[in-house]
């Protein structure tokens, strides 16, 4: 199979500078960590005018222990195929990102061949893979990465959805158990129906799965969640809870 690959264009951004985010409703504090941030784009055109391009634009954290942190960032399942998390090799974002681009184009590849062979007559095939981030401040001196994660192919409607990771400055992913015990994790389900018909602005939690939310299923606590000092935001991707993504915040 002859492959012909743009070189990836790759860019490193050092900003010094503490950037600031939102600290929960209106409030604006600055990150407790100083970032970086790369940016890999790549179009590999393959066999029968095939293409498979990449943008990645994420950020990176900067400081004296950047290299531990980042390890553990690339392993929180952010970058889907999340070919990163088994690896007993500590990660360094320059050369592991550039080869999370080349495998996937590899598996890409093998994929449209897979195609072709059922299909000789198949028009060129493409796939497409966007990835960026934004770092907000959260809680304590924590913050909030974010991975917006855009996919599209020859087969249909592209996909969009957003992971959330909540990170304290040694690195340490913050679960939702940690939040909040038992007790209290019970009673989430309830408030989190209640704020949603208030959202809606719908009489009562009723009518909420009338109106085609948790549908055929017990309202839950996503994993997925954004935590600031004076709230929580869960963030629920599309065809989870109803067809397209849904925020909902609680006081804390």
């Amino acid at each position: 199979m002859r492959q012909r690959f743009f070189q990836p264009v790759i860019s490193l951004l050092f900003a010094a500078l503490l950037m600031t985010g939102c600290g929960g409703k209106g409030s604006v504090k600055p990150l407790s960590i100083t970032l970086d941030s790369i940016v890999i784009d790549t179009t590999a055109t393959l066999e029968k005018g095939d293409v498979c391009k990449v943008h990645l634009k994420l950020h990176l954290f900067k400081g004296p222990h950047a290299a531990a942190l980042n390890d553990s960032l690339l392993r929180m399942g952010l970058l889907q195929p999340d070919y990163m998390a088994l690896s007993y090799e500590p990660i360094n974002p320059r050369t592991a990102l550039p080869a999370f681009v080349r495998r996937l184009v590899e598996e890409q590849a093998a994929v449209f061949k897979r195609i072709r062979s059922r299909e000789a007559d198949t028009q060129p095939l493409r796939y497409e893979l966007s990835c960026e981030t934004k770092v907000l401040a959260g809680a304590g001196d924590g913050v909030i990465y974010i991975v917006r994660t855009r996919t599209a192919d020859s087969t249909g409607e592209p996909l969009t959805w957003t992971v959330v990771r909540n990170i304290t400055p040694k690195g340490h992913w913050i679960r939702l158990d940690e939040v909040y015990d038992a007790k209290d994790r019970e009673r989430l389900p309830g408030e989190i129906l209640t704020q949603l018909a208030d959202d809606l602005q719908l009489d009562d939690t009723t009518a909420v799965r009338k109106a085609g939310y948790f549908v055929g299923i017990n309202a839950y606590a996503t994993d997925n969640f954004m935590l600031f000092d004076d709230s929580i935001r869960f963030v629920y991707v599309p065809g989870e809870i109803a067809p397209k993504a849904v925020n909902i915040t609680l006081d804390r």
